[in-house]
Order: C-alpha cells, then structure tokens, then sequence
C-alpha cells in the first residue's frame, strides 16, 4: 500500500525550524546504537576501508564511534545546530576525516566523495514517499557500486500516516518492511533485525521475513527495524 495514497502532502520536518526543535528535544540523548549495529555486522578490516555518511546526524554520536574505525566520516542535516555540533566534537579528526554540511538530503546534492556506507537515522520517519524518493535519489547518486544503506526506523502492520505527537500540524510516516523492500528496489537486503522499543538492546527476531508484518502487534510505537542493504551491481 502506498502512502502515497493516504497523504502526499511533505511532512515538512526538514524546514529549519522543525529540524531544529527535534535536535533541541534529543540533544541530550547519547545513544550510539545504529554504530553499535554497523560494528557487530561488519568486520574491522572491511570497515577500515569504508567513507561511511549519515543522512541525518542528530547529535553525531554514531559518527564519532564509527570515526574509530573507518577511513572517515561525513554527516549532513539541516539543522545547523546538529552540524555545528558535529564539527566541534570531530575537530579533532581533521578535515580529511571528519566533514559536515547543512543540507535538506530531500534536495538535491553533490557530496565531495563517494560512500562505501550510508547510514538513515530517525529522519525517514518524519518524511513522505515523496521526499524519501528524493533522498534516495541523493543515495544512489553518491553510492559507490556495490555499497550499503543501513535503515534504522519504527516498522507497522501496516503503512500509515499520523499526527506527530511533538507538532499535531506534522505528519510522520510508520512503514512496513515490504514498502522498505519495494523502495529498494536496487538494494538487496543481507541483514534485518526487530527490536521492541522497551528492551531496546534484545533481539526479536532475525531473518525470518515471511512472518514479521503477521505478528507484529497493533502498537505502532512499539517495534523498530534496522535492514542491511546493499547495492545490486
């Protein structure tokens, strides 16, 4: 089901001012999850070769653990905050190792090199099939051959458009695993993990796709995904 056909109106998370508000809320929140993950899937001496970018940087904490293993990192948002941020704390690294720019990743963009890895955090949750198609574009336009997505997002039943509970005038966008399939279409996915959102740290499954819409429950604030993928070549 698209959500095309429920709302094609942009979500608008990506104006300044509501990007700024959501680094505001989460500022403090020093979770390094997604690179926990990318380090338990990829062996070090695959990873000491990677470009690795985020789409989406939040507070930067992802990247700066990455930073430890990969030949650099890049990070873009539109919050200038966020990328403010991100370039004090890697200031350390130098420039040829760490880079941030403040950009819409729904709009067109160059990034100086190419990416190994592309890392989607919390943003698609807050974007329309519209603009994930335009970031997709961005994706594939500064993807190596044969490079990685790694998707971190809430994973429904079904597709679905509500109210954010932060702005009720924004909407924000629960997708199922066979939409993130379908988007990738270019992409085969080597890697899936659910994970219920209180014990964020256990497994709930793994690699067991043909069950995982069926059983998931109908609280969609409760279950969060992260899939592998890689480009076809």
């Amino acid at each position: 089901m698209s959500l095309m056909g429920i709302s094609e109106l942009n979500s608008k998370i990506f104006e300044r001012e509501e990007a700024t508000n959501y680094y505001i809320r989460n500022q403090g929140h020093k979770n390094r999850f997604i690179a926990e993950q990318i380090l338990a899937l990829f062996p070090k001496k695959v990873l000491e070769r990677f470009a690795v970018a985020e789409f989406g940087i939040g507070t930067g904490t992802n990247l700066m653990l990455l930073s430890n293993y990969v030949r650099c990192v890049h990070g873009y948002d539109i919050a200038e905050e966020a990328v403010a941020n991100f370039q004090k704390m890697s200031d350390c690294l130098g420039h040829d190792r760490a880079f941030a720019r403040c950009i819409n990743v729904c709009e067109d963009f160059c990034s100086p090199i190419r990416y190994d890895l592309v890392l989607y955090g919390w943003f698609a949750y807050y974007v329309s099939e519209i603009e994930l198609q335009m970031v997709k574009k961005n994706l594939l336009n500064n993807l190596n051959a044969g490079g990685y997505v790694f998707v971190h997002d809430f994973l429904v039943r079904e597709n679905r458009v509500k109210p954010d509970r932060h702005n009720q005038k924004l909407s924000v966008y629960k997708r199922n695993l066979r939409f993130w399939i379908d988007h990738f279409c270019e992409f085969d996915l080597i890697d899936f993990r659910l994970f219920q959102c209180e014990r964020y740290f256990e497994y709930q499954k793994c690699d067991n796709l043909q069950t995982i819409d069926v059983e998931l429950t109908d609280n969609d604030d409760l279950w969060i995904f992260n899939g592998l993928f890689r480009h076809r070549i």
